[in-house]
């Protein structure tokens, strides 16, 4: 089978991630193909800049001007290879390790016995370094205070090391200069010994202001076989290493002396296989799904799995989809939420989050509804408010109920009325969700549906009456019970309309015809960074893909194809001109071109679920209480095969050719087609 990490390998990408929120994702990097990490780092969601550069020395400390001339990166590391004079080559590994570890590993190879000096320094602010903080004990340690927000100083401890000792060493600090990655800028030139740098730490006497610098030197001998160094920088918050910083330390499997080349780039290879090994694997005759599959996976991942909880969901262990619940439960939690309880249910989890939930609701019904109209005020979460009025309105300060928000405030109800009985409330209380619900049901069925127009709307919170914009938020009460029969002709006439919401590269915000619509993004004169009138947003497209699919499968079988068909071109989308290795999940794309907002140095968002969206949709796996349905869309492939997916405690696969679809759970077998739901229960 492929290798996962081989199959991701390309040379347009730089991100770095340690799985735990270690990361190097500078989203405009200027420095990339200097040596080393230059452009900086995040730790606990920290940013860290910047981190440490390395260059290459004589004897005589004159530098080997060092020019990149190949990049490769895989999600496990970043390879670039450099030129240097007289022949001599250099090959350096990046990689970023669990624990705020920044490591970068160096192969020399020369066409005669060489010896050169390698250099891993660093320059900060020199406020923010401690006074008396910085020391050498196998690595070079210092404190630097990182301002957060209006509250106090975080206090982090760095750490620049070379695998196995250093030669040489140095601190300084200097009245400010460039912070650049050359070293010809910096006071160790003529710092510089015959032996390396003095070894020396700074005088405690000078001022603070300025900058400070810090350094580690290691000697290399490259004679009939390649010369290597490593070198690593770790930061930490301060209170979690001890008063005497400690050397980096190697993997667990690596001896305590100097390591061979290579030792951290495999060790990062290995968590990142280990990690693949426990996903469900998908192999599919269309490439692009697979890939966006795989990808997918890979950037969350990076991202310290902090993701949506409906894609963390379909991980073997629950974990990250609740701690991911936790941190973002708010009056739009409630699908993930019930679509988590539905992949791995949980009693303790359940109760905790329904109190939650509860919070949430009355606090959302009394600010946002205070008039108990069953309709909730619009916010910005959406896009912008103006866009989201009647073209040509002036500017007021008339509240809008927001037909998104009100079906969001619907399924948040729902959920609370279903989870009641479970988490053991009164009927009293059930009562409320119910009620609750129920008006705002009948809101959105007379008040926020335009007949005329055949659609749902955004309405005036004074006048009560439909504002008439068509934007991509108008059809997500199609993902819900809320719709029944009568509004599948408005759907069709909106949503499959190739003048309004149907486009090569799907859903715009805006509808194509309306005035204010700009596939560029252009606002009021000028490329909006984050536009709503018109752009096509990952972020909104997996509610209309729902939306479209819902109806397909209660309501209407004859648009099965054209739901398949949206969930293909969503695919497709995150295709950087069509180019199977340029996978990734922009903010939002040019509907009708598909460029990505590359401008916005935003690549892969995690606003979206991607891959809910395949397991549901292309293999058709519904999960629910007490087992699951089978149900794909028709894309008409070939063949899909999914295998190792855990759900509910249970061992999943799923096999699809053509028209057949087998169905494995532990060791039962169950056999459809693709358009016949099966019901699968779990036993």
């Amino acid at each position: 089978m492929t290798d996962p990490i081989e199959q991701l390998a390309r040379d347009d990408k730089w991100q770095l991630g340690g799985g735990d929120g270690t990361l190097f994702a500078p989203a405009f990097p200027e420095w990339l193909e200097a040596p080393g990490f230059w452009d900086g780092g995040r730790v606990l969601d920290h940013a860290f800049a910047p981190l440490f550069a390395v260059t290459l020395l004589d004897d005589a400390g004159r530098e080997f001007p060092a020019r990149a001339f190949s990049r490769r990166w895989t999600c496990a590391e970043l390879t670039l290879r450099y030129r240097l004079p007289n022949g001599i080559r250099a090959t350096e590994v990046r990689t970023v390790n669990p624990g705020g570890v920044f490591v970068s590993e160096w192969q020399i190879v020369s066409q005669r016995p060489l010896r050169v000096h390698l250099v891993a320094w660093t320059v900060q602010e020199g406020a923010s370094v401690d006074r008396g903080s910085a020391g050498y004990d196998g690595a070079l340690g210092f404190t630097r205070s990182l301002p957060v927000g209006s509250g106090a100083p975080l206090r982090m401890r760095a750490e620049i090391a070379c695998v196995g000792g250093a030669t040489s060493w140095a601190t300084v600090r200097a009245e400010r200069g460039a912070v650049q990655p050359h070293w010809r800028l910096t006071p160790f030139p003529e710092l510089w010994l015959a032996s390396g740098l003095p070894s020396a730490e700074p005088d405690e006497r000078a001022p603070l202001d300025g900058v400070f610098y810090a350094a580690v030197h290691r000697v290399v001998d490259v004679e009939y076989a390649a010369g290597i160094a490593t070198f690593a920088m770790r930061v930490a918050p301060a209170t979690a290493v001890v008063a005497a910083p400690a050397p980096v330390p190697l993997p667990a499997a690596a001896p305590a002396v100097a390591t061979r080349q290579g030792r951290f780039a495999e060790e990062s290879r290995r968590r990142w296989a280990a990690y693949f090994s426990t996903l469900p694997a998908l192999r599919c005759s269309d490439p692009y799904v697979e890939s966006a599959f795989l990808y997918r996976w890979a950037m969350l991942r990076l991202g310290g799995l902090a993701g949506d909880a409906r894609e963390l969901r379909w991980l073997a262990d629950p974990a990250p989809a609740r701690r991911a619940l936790r941190a973002q439960l708010r009056d739009d939690s409630a699908d993930a939420f019930r679509a988590l309880d539905a992949a791995h249910p949980d009693a303790d989890f359940v109760r905790e989050t329904h109190a939650k939930l509860a919070a949430v609701a009355e606090s959302l019904v009394a600010t946002r509804d205070p008039e108990a109209s069953g309709m909730f005020d619009a916010t910005g979460e959406f896009g912008d408010p103006e866009i989201r009025r009647a073209p040509g309105s002036a500017r007021t300060e008339r509240r809008l109920k927001g037909i998104a928000e009100t079906v969001q405030a619907y399924q948040l109800f729902r959920t609370l009325e279903a989870l009641a009985e479970r988490v053991g409330r009164s009927p009293e209380t059930t009562a409320r969700w119910t009620e609750l619900a129920d008006r705002t049901r009948i809101a959105v069925r007379t008040v926020m549906w335009d007949a005329a127009q055949g659609m749902f709307s955004d309405v005036d919170a004074e006048t009560r009456s439909c504002t008439g914009v068509r934007t991509a938020l108008c059809f997500t009460p199609y993902g819900t019970d809320l719709v029944d029969s009568s509004h599948v002709p408005g759907l069709e006439r909106h949503l499959l309309n190739p003048n309004e919401f149907w486009t090569a590269f799907p859903v715009p915000s805006l509808a194509l015809d309306d005035e204010r619509f700009s596939a560029e993004g252009m606002w009021q004169g000028r490329r909006a960074e984050r536009p709503s009138n018109g752009r096509a947003w990952p972020s909104s497209n997996g509610r209309v893909v729902d939306a479209l699919a819902h109806v397909a499968r209660r309501w209407a079988p004859q648009l099965r194809p054209e739901a398949a068909t949206l969930m293909r071109r969503c695919i497709r989308t995150m295709f950087q001109d069509g180019e199977l290795q340029r996978v990734h999940c922009a903010e939002h794309y040019n509907p009708v071109t598909g460029h990505a907002s590359l401008h916005r140095g935003v690549e892969d968002v995690h606003s979206t679920w991607t891959n809910d969206l395949i397991l549901r949709h292309v293999v058709g796996i519904i999960p629910q209480t007490g087992g699951m349905t089978i149900d794909p869309l028709p894309l008409r492939l070939e063949s899909i095969e999914l295998t190792g997916l855990q759900l509910q405690g249970h061992t999943i696969s799923v096999r699809i050719r053509e028209e057949r679809v087998s169905v494995t759970v532990d060791a039962h077998t169950f056999e459809t087609t693709v358009g016949t739901p099966l019901d699968v229960p779990f036993t």
